[in-house]
């Protein structure tokens, strides 16, 4: 490298110009372009996986708690949003049911 070469924009820019290769790296000849067809398999097959695919899995993800991700195989329990919510519709289910049955009695 010469020493007594002072360090101008163009020299820069020549040095950096005189390293660029044209050439393809051979580990990038193997990349594929994406096509629609591809892009809509992936699409599908990462939402075949996925946790909450099925109006079951919704359902329960929105009355049970999340699941413990170290203990696999311990249950859920349920909210408490679902609990109060469950409660209060079987209390005034059951006050309708109790009134309409002792109105028919009398």
């Amino acid at each position: 490298m010469e020493q007594n070469v002072e360090n101008t924009v163009e020299h820069v820019l020549h040095l950096v110009r005189s390293r660029m290769s044209t050439e393809i790296p051979l580990g990038t000849a193997g990349i594929q372009n994406p096509s629609a067809t591809r892009i809509v398999g992936a699409f599908r097959a990462r939402f075949a996986k996925a946790c909450d695919a099925g109006v079951w899995k919704r359902l329960s993800n929105a009355v049970l708690e999340p699941a413990n991700p170290f203990d696999v195989k311990a249950g859920r329990q349920f909210r408490q949003e679902a609990l109060i919510l469950g409660t209060l519709v079987f209390v005034a289910l059951g006050l309708a049911v109790y009134f309409n049955v002792t109105a028919i009695a009398r």
